[in-house]
């Protein structure tokens, strides 16, 4: 996989270049597939919270780039530093954002990718209250929620307010069936290393353990730059199958 990181890093600038330069990379256009859902779905739209999604795996993914390869002309060359705990974070990142992404858009009824749209403002309406300090605040989060929520189950009498869903759920449906749902081992690892998990450190690095007493170590890890090219090339990779995904459907059908 190490070898694959040039063409990885060049991918990844590819990604990020619409977006610095603000080209609406992403437009819907009218009478697609994804505009129909967008009206089904307003003010949650599906695409809105879509391009979100990319835009965090997009930057995690430039993030760990640059660490890794700061001279964006030369991306062979890998002059960067390989952090032991740092990368993984930033992988977590871009995996999570990539998967809830294709978590969204994978099925293929309109109706459950509006539901999932609802599903994931609900759990940010959710998380926003949980990180407020007063009832205040929390109610006021709660109801925020909810009036962005209420619109689109109005709009759509047939649906229930959907349940809210576990992460690991999330991200394990939206590669259920495919040759990819090992990189739902990949995330938890990831979050084992930004949780300072000692398990995944001893998983993930190169770890050197030295007796230094009767039951004393001294415990050395480097970073494995073979283990960061593996998960940033299957980010890459769920990251563009969600794009691709999105791009079908943002064009008129005929």
């Amino acid at each position: 996989m190490v070898a694959l990181l040039p063409s990885t890093f060049r991918r990844i600038d590819q990604l990020q270049t619409p977006v610095d330069k603000r080209r609406e990379p992403w437009k819907v256009q009218p009478g697609s597939s994804l505009y129909l859902d967008d009206e089904a779905s307003s003010p949650v739209q599906v695409s809105h919270t879509a391009q979100r999604l990319f835009l965090v795996a997009i930057d995690h993914l430039t993030a760990v780039r640059i660490l890794l390869a700061p001279n964006q002309e030369a991306p062979e060359q890998i002059t960067g530093h390989l952090h032991i705990y740092a990368d993984y974070t930033l992988l977590r990142g871009a995996l999570e954002a990539s998967l809830t992404a294709l978590w969204l858009l994978r099925p293929a009824d309109r109706m459950t990718r509006v539901a999932r749209s609802v599903v994931l403002a609900q759990q940010d309406a959710f998380d926003a209250a949980v990180a407020v300090p007063s009832d205040e605040d929390r109610e006021l989060m709660r109801a925020q929620g909810r009036s962005r929520v209420q619109p689109v189950l109005d709009r759509n009498p047939g649906m229930s307010k959907p349940a809210r869903v576990p992460m690991t759920t999330m991200l394990t449906e939206a590669v259920a069936g495919t040759r990819r749902e090992g990189v739902v081992t990949m995330w938890r690892l990831c979050s084992g290393m930004a949780h300072a998990r000692f398990w995944a450190t001893q998983v993930l690095s190169s770890n050197i353990r030295l007796k230094v007493g009767p039951d004393t170590y001294h415990f050395r890890s480097e970073g494995d730059l073979s283990n960061v090219a593996m998960m940033l090339h299957e980010a890459v990779a769920i990251l563009d199958s969600a794009i691709g995904i999105y791009e079908g459907r943002a064009l008129p059908s005929h």
